[in-house]
């Protein structure tokens, strides 16, 4: 749903928590996981993975940033929030630390943990 054609739940500069996702600030508020707040499609931003089936039964993943055409026809007129800024991919930590929750949710234990690994061998 859309107000002044934002999110519903987003808070505009001025506010009194600064700007950004009300469900995520009650979230950390809580002392919670704004993945158990948010729906998916927000909470996995600005983070996208593609699965991949072979012919052997085993899958293949791409961990990826989001991009208008995963979102089909509708990513053309879609209001982004932060994906196409450089600052969405730039923090203090490394982004397999700083979406580590994100990433073991979207991908899952097994694949975030040998991602974790193989990013700390190089």
């Amino acid at each position: 749903r859309l107000v002044d054609d934002a999110c519903i739940f987003l808070n505009r500069p001025g506010f009194d928590t600064g700007p950004g996702c009300a469900l995520h600030f009650e979230a950390v508020a809580q002392n919670e996981s704004p993945i158990d707040w948010k729906p998916s499609v927000c909470w996995q931003l600005p983070v996208h993975v593609n699965w991949t089936a072979a012919d052997d039964g085993s899958e293949s993943v791409e961990v990826r940033a989001w991009q208008r055409s995963d979102w089909g026809s509708e990513g053309q007129t879609m209001a982004w929030c932060c994906t196409e800024e450089p600052g969405a991919y730039v923090g203090e930590q490394p982004v397999i630390d700083s979406l580590a929750n994100e990433l073991e949710a979207i991908a899952g234990r097994e694949v975030f943990v040998e991602l974790k690994r193989r990013m700390s061998e190089g």
